[in-house]
């Protein structure tokens, strides 16, 4: 986030410190300018039009793209190009500056085509430095210092010696975002040997928050903070814009925060916004709202921390910033998962994930991958235009000659030798871009590889904290009744017995799982068949659950069946089929309710029933009442949580043995889950393993 701050701040001295004064027009000059629109001359009125877009940029940004538009269509009339490509630069970085990076870019590539073509190194200076801020607010640092490079070298050929010192500076803040402290301090040396050999003034406020923000990231905390305070006073002094004050107090209030000082992280984070004036965007304001969530989180004020990210929600959705908006939704459900709300909570990480992937998209980095390649092309066409000038050049110098076979000698040596350098270079941009493709793919199949297997490790924690939750919930139940005063020994011994056998099934899941599927959830290991009484298994399920239904004063029934109820299945699985049916009717249920179970034997297949008069749900929720993570309208009697797994998890064990579960259920008249499973005549479950009787 430091970084997003620090970005900032060289955004606007790059982009708006350009113009014939420092920042941008004051205010009787800003009065001036709007007499001159009446009086100016037409390509004089571009220049006019430009100015007043540096000057509402900061307090009215779409005042300030109107003029610029107003400026690109008059000077596409007159065809006056170093006006269109001013024009065309300032667009662009106003699309960066609302985190429109494609837009930005592009609009860039244009106002350095226009400016190469009339040969203006300041405006082909400004353009390249532009596109080196859109590379670094993207995070290709690598190609960032390429172009804030390229633009110094230009800037040199047209003794710009004040933009070559913001130079040094946008490399510094690249250097630090990409974690080069020792780099970014070389620079910022640099830059001061360099402004001082060349009668350079820096401001000194933005001098000292980025020396801040290097000393911050080498742990040198003390130097830190007395650079944050001094470019904050500074920042005062030189009558910098509201925006860059605020930019310099989120910084500071960064420091604070990750130090602790939550008190004082608060207070800065508060001036920020206070300064803010109305014509800021809505990005900013959005930020500053996120820090201050950020701190209430961090001090466990929930509410107001819910209060001001619903703030910064609302202007990030405003905006349609991508990259802001992950990072509240993100935080958002950090919040709704300490009061409680998982359900909300788990919708908005589904609704970030799928956001960040939008950023990390092939299509969106294939495009960054095209506009170097194309950069690069460029690069190769004005070289040929070079040389065809030179060749221009040289065909005049023969005619003046008396020796017509020099002139055709001359001539044809020189287109061969540009063929041949046109044949190289495009023979080595090729390669560039098929190994530029490469690596993109590479990069994009690892991201996938690495989502995956986070993806199942995410899986794997969830599913086996909530397979525990049923049996240590029960183990809770029988412990409040060993506490019981009216409670006997012999029941006692009883309860005690049932914890013991409580704890070597959760003792055998866990052994089978570790010993056997190491990289498999415990839905999906393999199954492990085995001749497995049925009856004995829900007799022993239902025990474990009878103290916490007793609780709740509701009946248990089963009849064991008199038939042969042996069945070659998995017997863990079966278990576990039970015991989520069991609990979530017993979760659901009222005080007096009746939970029965049935088992019958039929000629391919056998049947576990489990019938409740509970509540009932609506046929709409049935149809997604077995996905992961859905829940029902109906609540807990008990105020028990629920993560809505627990259906899933049944539904994919059954299939795994090879059977099926089906719901019968309407509003007010209970459940009815039927579970099939094959018999062992019938039993072919794929990949199972069949243990010796």
């Amino acid at each position: 986030m430091k970084s997003l701050v620090l970005f900032f701040v060289t955004f606007i001295v790059s982009a708006n410190l350009w113009a014939d004064s420092v920042y941008f027009p004051s205010d009787k000059s800003r009065d001036s300018l709007i007499n001159l629109l009446q009086t100016s001359e037409k390509e004089q009125l571009v220049d006019v039009l430009n100015k007043l877009s540096l000057y509402y940029n900061i307090s009215d940004p779409s005042k300030a793209s109107a003029y610029i538009q107003q400026a690109k269509s008059l000077a596409g009339e007159l065809d006056y190009q170093a006006g269109l490509a001013f024009a065309t630069k300032e667009e662009g970085m106003m699309k960066l500056n609302n985190g429109e990076i494609i837009p930005a870019l592009t609009l860039l590539e244009q106002a350095r085509n226009i400016s190469v073509e009339i040969n203006d190194y300041r405006l082909i200076g400004e353009s390249l430095h532009c596109i080196g801020l859109v590379y670094s607010a993207f995070g290709f640092h690598e190609y960032a210092l390429k172009y804030l490079n390229e633009a110094m070298d230009v800037y040199r050929k047209g003794n710009e010696n004040q933009l070559i010192a913001y130079c040094y500076y946008d490399e510094a803040a690249v250097h630090v975002k990409n974690k080069e402290f020792q780099k970014a301090l070389d620079r910022v040396r640099e830059c001061d040997q360099f402004s001082l050999s060349n009668g350079v003034k820096i401001e000194g406020g933005l001098s000292h928050i980025l020396l801040a923000d290097i000393y911050a990231g080498m742990h040198k905390d003390t130097l830190a903070l007395e650079n944050y305070k001094l470019g904050l006073v500074l920042i005062g002094k030189e009558n910098l814009s509201p925006r860059i004050n605020a930019a310099g107090l989120r910084a500071l209030g960064k420091f604070y925060l990750e130090k602790g000082l939550y008190k004082e992280a608060k207070k800065s984070f508060f001036e920020a916004k206070t300064v803010i004036d109305e014509g800021t965007n809505d990005i900013e304001k959005g930020e500053i709202m996120l820090d201050l969530s950020s701190v209430c989180l961090k001090q466990n004020y929930l509410r107001s921390a819910l209060e001001m990210i619903d703030s910064a929600l609302i202007k990030s959705e405003k905006t349609k910033a991508i990259a802001l908006l992950t990072r509240v939704l993100f935080t958002k459900a950090e919040i709704l998962k300490k009061m409680g709300l998982e359900g909300l909570a788990l919708r908005d990480i589904s609704r970030a994930y799928t956001l960040q992937d939008s950023i990390n998209s092939e299509g969106y980095k294939n495009y960054i991958a095209d506009m170097v390649a194309s950069f690069e092309i460029q690069k190769s066409n004005l070289k040929i235009k070079a040389l065809n000038n030179q060749l221009e050049a040289t065909q005049g110098e023969l005619a003046s000659t008396s020796t017509l076979s020099r002139y055709y000698l001359a001539a044809t040596l020189f287109f061969v030798a540009l063929l041949a350098f046109i044949a190289f270079d495009q023979l080595k941009l090729k390669k560039i871009t098929k190994k530029l493709y490469a690596v993109n793919e590479q990069v994009n199949n690892q991201n996938i590889e690495l989502k995956r297997l986070d993806d199942e490790k995410s899986d794997l924690i969830k599913l086996v904290a909530h397979d525990m939750r049923s049996p240590v919930n029960n183990i809770v139940s029988i412990a409040g009744l060993l506490e019981h005063e009216a409670t006997t020994a012999e029941e006692r011994k009883e309860y005690v017995q049932l914890i013991e056998s409580i704890c070597q099934r959760i003792n055998s899941s866990i052994s089978k799982f570790l010993g056997r599927n190491e990289h498999a959830s415990p839905a999906s290991r393999v199954p492990e068949l085995e001749m497995v009484s049925i009856n004995d298994l829900i007799v022993e399920t239902m025990s474990e659950f009878s103290p916490k239904a007793a609780s709740k004063d509701i009946e248990l029934l089963f009849t064991p069946s008199d038939n042969k109820n042996e069945v070659l299945t998995d017997g863990d699985y079966i278990s576990q089929i039970l015991s989520n049916l069991l609990s979530n009717a017993i979760k659901y249920c009222q005080s007096g309710a009746t939970v029965s179970l049935e088992f019958a034997m039929q000629l391919k297949h056998c049947a576990i029933i489990v019938r409740d008069n509970g509540p009932g749900i609506s046929k709409e929720e049935q149809l997604t009442l077995f996905d992961k993570y859905t829940t029902t309208s109906n609540r807990a009697t008990g105020n028990e949580s629920s993560t809505g797994l627990g259906l899933s998890i049944a539904k994919k064990l059954t299939l795994a043995l090879g059977g099926d579960i089906q719901l019968e259920s309407d509003i007010g008249k209970g459940c009815e889950f039927i579970v099939s499973i094959p018999t062992m005549e019938n039993s072919h479950v794929p990949q199972a393993t069949v243990l010796a009787k």
